[in-house]
């Protein structure tokens, strides 16, 4: 009887474990770059392969590669408009 009850002590951490790992890859998993681009996001490079972060970095006339989930598009920047970043507000906890 004692090795039934060690049987099913394993059996049940085993199972616990195999769910852990099941959360811990779809974690990863939708923080992964490509996860990212499937969102709709790309990754905006300049010539040099530098990654673009911000728009005051990009002049008019660049020649910029963005990657996308199913491939790579290669455009010139027409005009860049520049948007005032606004201080996110904090919400009062009542």
């Amino acid at each position: 009887v004692g090795h039934l009850a060690l049987d099913a002590a394993a059996a049940s951490q085993l199972g616990g474990g195999r769910r852990q790992l099941a959360v811990a890859v779809a974690a990863l998993d939708a923080l992964s770059p490509l996860a990212v681009l499937q969102r709709g996001y790309a990754l905006a490079q300049n010539e040099a392969g530098d990654l673009l972060r911000s728009a005051r970095s990009v002049s008019v006339g660049d020649s910029l590669r963005l990657q996308l989930a199913e491939g790579v598009v290669r455009c010139r920047v027409e005009q860049v408009d520049m948007v005032e970043q606004v201080e996110p507000v904090e919400e009062e906890v009542q």
